[in-house]
């Protein structure tokens, strides 16, 4: 088939945003909420689930979709949910979030969750680029409890900080003070479902996006620029979204091409990520603690 390398790329980033992407996840149901909220300065999560547990907070029905959040308040997400284990055996079940976040907004700078177990021990976080909340792991384990019928509840604690980025990311804020009581920014609460993590199609995803940034960084008059193009090209047309076990042989297509080593005169390189936290950047100085709580 003829190819055109810079047609492939757009095809596969199309591919990848719409036929891939919205496979990882396979939704199995959606979870009832309750909300609390809190529009001053937020309550320690050990005091705050002491009092549930005592049933001293008084949880109103929430609906998703829904509007939560004041201005640096904090909004709290009873979560109760169902999980079929014999259906689900053998595979990695995990809760979505969506608290609503927005794509064209940086991932600091948006509302933020850590979720708990009700016994106040906290599981994991969720923000802007991280969606997912292990509930049970393939071999069967889970990390939440679950009653002799696959019930279980989580609570998250939900930061409504706003966007305060101005014309400059220094500018001048009237929002890094304290809570406002008021909604400046809303967030819609747009998802909480309980889900299958399909792995394979996560891998398919994590291929292309190497392939395809592979070809970004090299250039034409490379072979290995042209093989790759040829490699994705073929797995593209293998891929099909209506048949997910296409995919082993889409992943295979390129396989090849990415067990190949780089050149002989090559550099190799270590990368070590971390967790970048302005302190009080521009927010509070306590927001600032509970990012960190929400990052390690």
């Amino acid at each position: 088939m003829f190819l055109l390398p810079n047609q492939q790329l757009e095809r596969c980033d199309r591919v990848m945003q719409q036929r891939v992407k919205p496979h990882i996840h396979t939704t199995l149901a959606a979870c009832t909420l309750r909300s609390f909220h809190n529009p001053g300065e937020p309550v320690p999560s050990s005091e705050f689930l002491a009092k549930v547990r005592n049933g001293q907070v008084p949880f109103e029905p929430f609906r998703v979709p829904g509007v939560w959040g004041t201005t640096w308040g904090t909004t709290w997400f009873e979560v109760n949910g169902h999980i079929d284990m014999a259906a689900v055996k053998g595979r990695k079940v995990e809760l979505m979030v969506d608290l609503g976040w927005l794509d064209h907004r940086g991932p600091g700078f948006q509302s933020e969750g850590l979720v708990y177990r009700a016994d106040g021990t906290a599981i994991k976080s969720a923000n802007p680029r991280n969606h997912w909340i292990p509930l049970v792991y393939a071999g069967g384990s889970s990390t939440v409890e679950l009653d002799e019928h696959g019930d279980f509840t989580v609570y998250i604690e939900a930061a409504a900080n706003p966007f305060v980025e101005g014309p400059t990311p220094f500018s001048p804020t009237e929002l890094g003070e304290e809570a406002t009581g008021t909604c400046d920014f809303p967030y819609t609460l747009s998802r909480m479902d309980i889900t299958i993590f399909n792995e394979d199609v996560f891998a398919y995803d994590m291929d292309l996006e190497t392939v395809s940034s592979l070809i970004c960084e090299l250039k034409d008059d490379d072979p290995r620029y042209w093989q790759l193009a040829k490699a994705l090209q073929r797995s593209l047309n293998i891929y099909d979204e209506r048949d997910l076990e296409t995919v082993p042989a889409a992943r295979a297509a390129l396989a090849g091409v990415l067990a190949e080593p780089a050149a002989s005169s090559a550099i190799n390189h270590i990368a070590i990520g971390h967790a970048h936290i302005d302190s009080a950047w521009l927010w509070p100085v306590r927001e600032t603690r509970r990012k960190v709580a929400r990052t390690v």
